[in-house]
């Protein structure tokens, strides 16, 4: 593989997942993050998990908390958040480059708002950066479609592919 390339998996935290329409969306990027993450385990490449602090009662509470069913190992990164912009006044930037990071690779939630956010930050900050198309959720469809639409996404195929 020629370039060093990282997964950021945005906001998929229990507090998302109590709104039913949220919950559906969530519940089909899943399994794409979920395969997703376990392809960059494999190619020994680095998986982010970002959370928001605005989740629930916030950092502690139990909202805050990565969701039950997403591969999450107390070994990968943890990145607390404020902002939409997973990078904006977090150390995301510095262990990316710590780690030596080209590319990353953007799924999660919610799509108009923190994976859009996050994307335009890696970008800004020199990063090639794509969304993981099927791995973005939101609380409107249209939406998802939207940020999978005017980004650019790959497929999970794509990745597994290009992660040999």
């Amino acid at each position: 593989m020629a370039k060093k390339v990282a997964l950021l998996v945005i906001d998929i935290q229990k507090e998302f997942f109590k709104n039913t329409e949220t919950k559906k969306s969530l519940e089909n990027a899943l399994e794409y993050i979920n395969y997703t993450i376990g392809k960059f385990r494999e190619a020994n490449q680095p998986v982010v998990f970002v959370s928001d602090e605005e989740a629930d009662q916030g950092v502690g509470s139990e909202g805050y908390e990565l969701y039950e069913e997403l591969d999450y190992n107390p070994e990968d990164i943890h990145i607390s958040k404020k902002y939409c912009n997973s990078f904006w006044q977090t150390e995301l930037e510095a262990k990316l480059r710590e780690m030596g990071t080209e590319m990353v690779v953007i799924c999660g939630f919610a799509a108009e708002y923190c994976v859009y956010g996050t994307y335009n930050g890696a970008m800004e900050r020199g990063f090639e950066a794509v969304i993981l198309q099927h791995g973005i959720a939101s609380p409107n469809e249209k939406h998802k479609d939207m940020i999978e639409n005017i980004c650019k996404a790959t497929s999970y195929a794509v990745l597994e592919y290009f992660l040999k």
